[in-house]
């Protein structure tokens, strides 16, 4: 086979091939930092706290929502449990999607440590999206308000 002819060949199958799907920001404003879960917006589940606000480079905090003709690719959760709670397991869990229609994108049982704080981190390598409308929550099997951080970024929505 002639290098010509394998060249045509590649680049035949290079344009036939569909583009890539975005896997990371295009823009730093697509970055996404959201903090500080309160309870409700998750219903029906209880002990579900959501993201309410994004946090901003210069360190200010506006509402939060996914925009129109958006969707947030959610990558890594942080989360934090301070309790007086030695040795208690705690079934901690990651939900998203619309109104009742929640999905869980990560469950972990873990032990309170001896100053009952349970500390974790989701890692979601790919990512998963959250469409316009909908939010990411947090919970425990516990009631305690937990700290958490999300991090993510907006991504066309298709």
């Amino acid at each position: 086979m002639s290098r010509t002819f394998s060249f045509s060949i590649a680049l035949v199958c290079l344009l036939a091939m569909p583009a890539a799907a975005q896997l990371g920001p295009k823009r730093a404003s697509d970055i996404v930092h959201l903090r500080s879960p309160q309870p409700g917006g998750c219903a029906p589940l209880t002990h579900m706290f959501i993201f309410p606000e994004r946090a901003l480079p210069d360190g200010k905090s506006v509402p939060f929502a996914v925009p129109k003709g958006k969707v947030l690719i959610v990558r890594h959760v942080s989360y934090a449990l301070f309790s007086n709670m030695v040795g208690v397991p705690l079934d901690v869990s990651v939900v998203a999607g619309v109104g009742g229609s929640l999905y869980a994108y990560a469950v972990r049982t873990v032990l309170t440590d001896p100053s009952g704080v349970t500390s974790l981190e989701f890692e979601f390598p790919v990512g998963f999206a959250v469409p316009e409308g909908g939010s990411v929550c947090v919970g425990s099997s516990l009631a305690s308000p937990p700290q958490a951080k999300l991090e993510g970024y907006f991504a066309p929505a298709k």
